[in-house]
């Protein structure tokens, strides 16, 4: 059976990680971690925190990770999701052709519209 490395908490990080952990509103994502935090911290096993606070395993042994590898409470912080970000080109011709083109039929665009007609029109 593999043991994961203690989590040892300052008294300082530990009263900031009960605070979050008491929040019931709006950040209940921040809470979760402060309680797997904490709970790992006090010594119970990944298993038996996931069963209480009913998650996978994984997402303890994650958020133990990011807590023990990225200066503690910093590492529990959420990471930005991914984006593709769009070029500066695709947003002009999303502007210039809601702008200036009609939409089929007349009227006016709507997302649900513009979007499709962009694949649908010649390359410049």
């Amino acid at each position: 059976m593999r043991t994961s490395p203690p989590i040892l908490l300052p008294e300082g990080e530990r009263a900031v990680l009960k605070s979050w952990a008491a929040q019931s509103e709006g950040q209940a994502s921040r809470a979760l971690r402060a309680q797997i935090i904490l709970l790992t911290a006090s010594g119970q096993t990944s298993l038996r925190v996931a069963q209480e606070l009913g998650v996978h395993p994984e997402t303890i042994q994650r958020w133990r990770r990011r807590f023990l590898g990225l200066d503690g409470i910093q590492g529990t912080a959420p990471r930005p999701r991914p984006r593709s970000p769009e070029s500066g080109a695709t947003k002009e011709l999303i502007l210039q052709t809601a702008l200036h083109v009609p939409p089929p039929g007349g009227g006016n665009w709507s997302n649900g519209s513009l979007v499709p007609s962009l694949y649908s029109l010649p390359s410049a």
